[in-house]
Order: C-alpha cells, then sequence, then structure tokens
C-alpha cells in the first residue's frame, strides 16, 4: 500500500482547508506546512477513507477495542496490518500506535532521510 500518495492528498487538502496544531495552543493556525504525524491529530478518518477508497480494506476505529478505549485513531485494517499516515509499513498490533509520537516520528523521519 502506498501510505505516501494517501498523505500527500490529504495533506494538499489540509492545506487548502487550514488545519489546527494541537501542540501549539497558544498559535492554533500554523504558518508551516502540515507532516503526516498531523494527519492523525484531526484528518485520521479522512486518511483512513481516502485510504480505503484507494486500496480496499476497512476502516477501523482503535477505540472500539478494550486496550485502546481512551484513544480515538481511525486506521486502514488492510491484509492484517494496520495502516495510518505514519506506518507505511502498517502495523502487527495495536499497541504500536499508542508508541508513536511526533518527537518519535520525526526522528525516526530524519534516521530514514540519513540512510
Amino acid at each position: 500500500m502506498d501510505v505516501q500518495k494517501v498523505n500527500e492528498i490529504i495533506l494538499a487538502e489540509m492545506m487548502v482547508d487550514g488545519w489546527y496544531d494541537y501542540n501549539a495552543p497558544e498559535h492554533p493556525y500554523c504558518f508551516r506546512e502540515p507532516e503526516p504525524h498531523d494527519i492523525n491529530n484531526g484528518n485520521c478518518e479522512d486518511w483512513a477513507l481516502k485510504a480505503r477508497e484507494l486500496f480496499g480494506g476497512e476502516i477501523v476505529w482503535l477505540d472500539t477495542f478494550a486496550s485502546c478505549r481512551d484513544w480515538a485513531h481511525c486506521v486502514l485494517r488492510l491484509n492484517g496490518r494496520y495502516y495510518d499516515s505514519v506506518h507505511p509499513e502498517g502495523a502487527r498490533s495495536l499497541r504500536e500506535f499508542k508508541q508513536i509520537t511526533k518527537d518519535y516520528f520525526n526522528r525516526r523521519r530524519r534516521r530514514d532521510e540519513a540512510n
């Protein structure tokens, strides 16, 4: 599945529609371009719907699982893996989603870009 293709579509829509940076409450509407992590802060359902449209699969809200009751996040389940904007390889376990923070994602992205 081409997560980057879905990210590009949703990020472009976010730039047109405007988006809220939940990490900057003092200045909520940012003057920077949104990043893949930002999709997961309010646009995860749009992302999952677009991914399903392009690749098939099933929309899954993580709060429907007992282990994720307090964490609302929408992902795409496809071929036994769970995808969102920061899981290009798909996660095998729902636990992997709780481990992704913006700092972690940015460190991983910098590491990947260096290789």
